[in-house]
């Protein structure tokens, strides 16, 4: 196992790397989320082991589908979709990527940072859209 690094919204730590596979464990503090990125070469899949996690993926410009992951729950990003990820709680989870080339491969469009004091009613969506949408349009300027 590599060594711990810290995120601004958490901790990511590989497990390992392979020629065609990478896998990390990542803990998120609630209200932490990761840069808006893709992947040009690999496909991002979440694993959640404890916690509340979103993952936000852009359609469109304007347009994000929002899924909240429990523990016990994944899903997949494919291979050139804008993404990020919310910690709606104090979250571990599992990271793996697979593709058909490990070179870095990462397309940041900003940063990621933390939202001191967020929360939010799962029961409404929206709130959790607007805030990443809301987010998107700061950092995007």
């Amino acid at each position: 196992m590599t060594e711990k690094k810290g995120k601004i919204w958490g901790t990511t730590q590989r497990l390992f790397k392979s020629g065609s596979a990478e896998g990390h464990y990542i803990e998120a503090r609630a209200g932490g989320y990761c840069s808006r990125h893709k992947h040009q070469t690999r496909t991002n899949q979440f694993f959640v082991i404890e916690g509340l996690l979103a993952i936000a993926l852009w359609e469109a410009a304007d347009q994000i589908d929002i899924t909240i992951l429990g523990p016990g729950e994944q899903t997949t990003i494919p291979i050139g979709q804008d993404h990020l990820f919310v910690a709606l709680e104090d979250t571990k989870a599992i990271e793996i990527y697979e593709a058909r080339s490990m070179t870095e491969d990462i397309d940041r469009k900003w940063q990621g940072g933390y939202l001191p004091g967020f929360q939010l009613d799962t029961d409404n969506i929206e709130i959790l859209e607007n805030t990443i949408l809301q987010i998107d349009n700061d950092k995007s300027k």
